[in-house]
């Protein structure tokens, strides 16, 4: 407790005095004591007292005089009245003085020592909040003079100088952490000596060890300290400074530096003066901050400025090396680095080569290859970002660099950045930067200026590269133009020829005289075309030679010259006739041929059709213009001569079909699509009456129409013959029976299409079956009468062979016989019964009496009559939609016996054990369709359009049933077709068939 904490008792009782000495002592205060006024106000008047007690009742004076004078003072001390008399006016005095409390002799010690503690609390924070308030004083002058300062260095020195102001010291210092280094930023001068090293390691030194913890740290005595190494204070100690406070600097959060002062000696640093350090340096850091980042964007402005005049400069050629020149200078004298190469991809893409030059000897054939082997620079190709390798860590995390490619000096460095150089989507290249000659250290604030100054690179070089193809382009452009008008000069020669060989199909008739023209357009003094066999050989020679004479050679072979052609197809230009003997004939060069040009005739299908010759008199360089321009004609020519013998040989297979045509024993009808008569031969005039020659243009209906009698029949037929009109896609057939000639033509009607398979129209043939239904009507005849005369004696066989087998006497094995006799009367009745329907219903002779019938009772009724046969072969039969089917229109037992018939075919060809399904259901509201499947042998596909014929049976049907006629899927269609209704099957061999019969439902 300081002399400013003492207490002055004034008491002229030496009791009371004492008492009042003793309490405060033993409490912790410093107490001194007056025995008169006057010795009191002296004391006052020369120490500082914090409290001051006051007897009222004094010898030489009134105590509230005292009060009064005491309160006078600079500092004036609390005062406390004692008093042994409790008046009203020793209150009121003591109330009106500047006394902080009262108290009554005798005095209650524990009043006191609560009076005394609250006194000294209120100076205590009165001190504090005055300490504080000089604080802002101080701190609010050294902000305001930090405000005015925009210079860095300028803020350091305010600083420092500030800091050791504040506390006193001899000395003061800061440094500012640069990456993983504290350098000086400034000091006083008398710590020159004591902050002489330019930088310290984090934690090294008291410095580094304020920055390392974030926390003050205060040494009184160096020399007594046992807490921090010996080497840390070495220095201050060897400079004779014995105190130390040293305060960290803070910028969002984290430690940016240390403020350090040092005293000369030995000295105790108050928390208050801690703490108005720390303040301090919060202020200086700001300040910092600040003129950290007005320096940073001055420098950025700076760089900016730099690096838009490097841009202008890259600018300024457009010759890719001038460019990169350029880029070199900006990368060394704007980001300020040591060495700079630029490597571009190979025009491959696999490789980069260097195409700058750095500070090392370069090795010859340097490249690195667009792999991982690449290390750093394969890495910023990949991610397309720049690889920037500042410290031992970014070393150990970068790709490395393959071992082979490290034998070359300039990239074996261990601080560098990569940038690559992107334009749009593609990466052309790296550029690799470093420091390695003067080895000092890159900051980290120079990658983004040298990305921007890569990426202004890429974009130089890509407008460098687009100028150079821009400018190859022009003069490719110019020589194709001078191309290109000596090529049109060129072909408005060979119009002439060209349109004439197309005008006409007749080529013959005009090659004479393009040749001709051929030959002047090109200044020959020749012009031969020799056309060739399919074989090879010399068909004809068409043109003239360079005199009105022979051509050299035989006139019936090719020459060598055109022979060699014909076997290389490909031109032969020969420019020097005299260096030339194996080709040329000695009579070309007695006639003044100088030199020789003969292109191939080549067709579509590779076909060498003939060789084209030209001959000069003059010595010709054969340019590449006029050479693709008689390619081009030699081209033409080859499909002329492929047009006219596509004509020729379609002239003749027009002739061959106009006879076969006509010769053909059916008459033939060529009808468009609208059912206009295209083309009739005469036999279909002769069956139908018509002229054949007049029918052409007239439509079918027409004649149709034209020749119909006066039957309703015979209309019915004319009728399905237009009708074919409404389906041409499908075809149609049919007879016509003409009673006017008596003769009965049956037609059938095929649709044509086009490639794109579009039916465009349809050939009606037409064929004279007279002969063939009058002997299909005898055999019917005959069938019929034949079976008649056998159905009564075979039905008396049969009740004989019964009679026989009824009878006892009879020996089993002649049992047996009469058993098979009879069998086989039954089948034979049953053939008879159905030859009888079959006769009757081709002839129209079987009466038809159409009623509402329930096709699924009769269904399941014809299938219960089976039964047997079903449960012999173990057969699974189902029947689906019987119950809930529709009447229809038929006559009972007849549509009964197909329901049999295809019932028991199915039982027949299906194995045992295998599967059989009815279905009854509604194909439309008009029509109920009936339909059975088997798993059984099927039918094979070729047999299909033939199943329904009369006698006809599948070849597969052997394998499984030896008996049958023929006749039973025959008699079924009959049936069908008679009631109004359509039968067919669909089946593939081996997988089962599916018979199929729709009829009209009962209305």
């Amino acid at each position: 407790m300081g002399e400013q904490d003492a207490i002055l008792v004034i008491d002229h009782d030496p009791d009371s005095a004492l008492l009042l000495s003793d309490f405060l002592e033993r409490e912790g205060y410093a107490v001194a004591v007056a025995r008169t006024g006057a010795e009191g106000l002296r004391l006052i008047r020369h120490h500082p007292f914090a409290l001051v007690l006051v007897d009222l009742d004094l010898p030489d004076g009134d105590g509230a005089r005292v009060m009064r004078e005491a309160a006078l003072g600079d500092t004036p001390p609390e005062i406390i009245a004692v008093t042994g008399r409790a008046t009203l006016d020793s209150a009121i005095e003591a109330v009106e003085s500047p006394s902080a409390g009262y108290i009554l002799k005798p005095v209650d010690v524990a009043r006191l020592g609560t009076i005394v503690a609250r006194v000294f609390d209120r100076r205590r924070l009165a001190r504090e909040a005055r300490r504080s308030q000089q604080r802002l004083e101080v701190l609010h002058d050294v902000a305001r003079r930090l405000a005015a300062v925009h210079d860095p260095e300028e803020v350091l020195t305010v600083i420092v100088n500030e800091a050791a102001g504040l506390l006193g010291a001899e000395a003061a210092g800061l440094r500012l952490l640069e990456g993983d280094d504290l350098v000086v930023g400034a000091r006083t001068e008398s710590a020159a000596g004591v902050m002489a090293r330019p930088r310290l390691k984090v934690g090294e030194s008291l410095s580094g060890v304020v920055v390392a913890a974030g926390e003050p740290l205060v040494v009184e005595d160096l020399a007594e300290d046992r807490r921090h190494d010996p080497a840390h204070k070495r220095v201050a100690l060897e400079r004779g400074f014995r105190g130390f406070v040293g305060v960290p600097l803070r910028a969002h959060g984290r430690p940016i530096g240390t403020l350090n002062v040092f005293t000369k000696g030995a000295r105790h640093f108050l928390p208050d003066e801690v703490a108005l350090l720390s303040a301090l340096a919060d202020q200086a850091s700001l300040a910092i901050e600040k003129a950290r980042l007005l320096q940073e964007a001055e420098e950025g402005r700076a760089l900016l400025e730099r690096l838009s005049r490097a841009a202008m400069a890259m600018q300024s050629s457009w010759d890719r090396g001038d460019r990169l020149a350029a880029f070199v200078r900006a990368a060394r004298d704007v980001v300020g680095f040591d060495r700079v190469n630029v490597f571009l991809r190979t025009a491959a893409g696999g490789e980069l080569e260097p195409v700058t030059t750095g500070d090392d000897e370069e090795p010859p054939g340097l490249r690195l290859p667009v792999t991982p082997a690449a290390g750093p620079s394969y890495e910023a190709l990949r991610s397309r970002r720049p690889v920037a390798v500042l410290s031992d860590a970014d070393l150990a995390r970068v790709l490395p660099l393959d071992p082979a490619h490290l034998d070359r000096p300039y990239l074996r460095s261990r601080r560098f950045v990569i940038a690559p150089l992107v334009v749009g989507d593609r990466v052309i290249g790296v550029v690799s930067a470093d420091n390695k000659p003067s080895r000092r250290p890159i900051s980290p604030r120079s990658i983004e200026p040298f990305s921007s100054l890569c990426q202004n690179l890429a974009m130089a070089l890509e407008e460098s590269r687009l100028y150079a193809e821009a400018r190859a382009r022009e003069a490719e452009t110019t020589r194709l133009y001078g191309e290109a008008k000596t090529l049109s000069d060129g072909l408005a020669l060979l119009n002439q020829a060209a349109r004439a060989l197309h005008r006409t199909l007749d080529v013959d008739a005009i090659l004479d005289e393009a040749l001709k023209e051929l030959a002047k357009a090109f200044s020959a003094g020749g012009a031969l075309l020799h056309l060739l066999a399919d074989d090879g050989s010399l068909s004809r020679s068409v043109g003239h030679w360079v005199s009105s004479g022979q051509r050299p050679g035989d006139p019936s072979r090719l020459g060598r010259l055109s022979d060699h052609v014909r076997r290389a197809r490909a031109p032969l230009l020969i420019r020097d006739a005299a260096r030339h003997p194996e080709f040329v004939h000695p009579a070309n060069l007695a006639h003044g041929v100088q030199s020789i040009a003969a292109y191939p005739i080549v067709g579509q299908n590779e076909r060498v059709l003939g060789v084209l010759v030209l001959y000069y008199t003059t010595a010709q360089a054969f340019g590449d213009t006029e050479t693709r321009l008689l390619v081009s004609y030699a081209d033409q020519l080859a499909k002329a001569l492929e047009n006219a013998g596509l004509y020729e040989e379609t002239q003749t297979q027009r002739v061959r079909l106009a006879q076969i045509f006509d010769s053909t024993s059916d008459g033939i009808l060529l009808v468009s699509r609208d059912g206009e008569i295209q083309a009739a031969n005469r036999q279909a005039g002769e069956l139908l009456g018509f002229d054949s020659s007049s029918v052409i243009g007239v439509k079918l209906s027409q004649l149709a129409a034209g020749r119909r009698s006066a039957g309703a029949d015979q209309d019915r037929v004319f009728e399905d013959l237009g009708a074919i009109l409404d389906k041409p896609d499908r075809g149609d057939d049919g007879d016509l029976d003409l009673q006017r000639t008596g003769r009965t033509v049956h037609w059938v009607g095929r649709p044509i299409k086009d490639p794109a398979g579009a039916t465009v129209g349809f050939t009606l043939t037409l064929h004279d079956v007279t002969h063939e239904r009058q002997v299909s009507q005898m055999k019917t005849d005959f069938v019929s009468f034949v079976t008649h005369q056998l159905r009564t004696p075979l039905a008396g066989i049969k009740w004989m062979l019964e009679l026989a087998a009824q009878e006892p006497q009879v020996p089993a094995e002649a049992a047996s016989y009469v058993e098979d006799a009879r069998t086989a009367a039954e089948r034979l009745i049953g053939l008879v019964n159905d030859l009888l329907d079959i006769s009757r219903l081709e002839s129209g002779k079987l009466t038809v009496t159409l009623q509402p019938t329930n096709l699924g009772k009769l269904t399941r009724s014809s299938v219960d009559d089976l039964g047997a046969l079903i449960r012999d072969k173990r057969l699974r039969l189902s029947l689906i939609g019987v119950d809930d089917a529709p009447t229809v229109m038929a006559e009972p037992q007849l549509l009964r016996q197909v329901i049999v018939n295809l019932t028991s075919n199915a039982l027949k060809y299906t194995p045992s054990g295998g599967e059989i399904s009815i279905r009854i259901e509604r194909e439309d509201a008009r029509r109920i369709r009936w339909t059975i499947t088997d798993s059984g042998i099927g039918i094979p596909k070729s047999a299909l359009g033939r199943l329904f014929e009369k006698f006809y049976r599948a070849e597969n049907v052997h394998t499984v049933e030896t008996e049958g006629t023929g006749l039973g899927l025959y008699l079924v269609r009959l049936i069908i077709e008679r009631l109004a209704g359509e039968v067919w099957c669909e089946s593939e061999e081996g997988r089962g068939a599916m018979f199929i019969f729709t009829l009209p439902i009962s209305e």
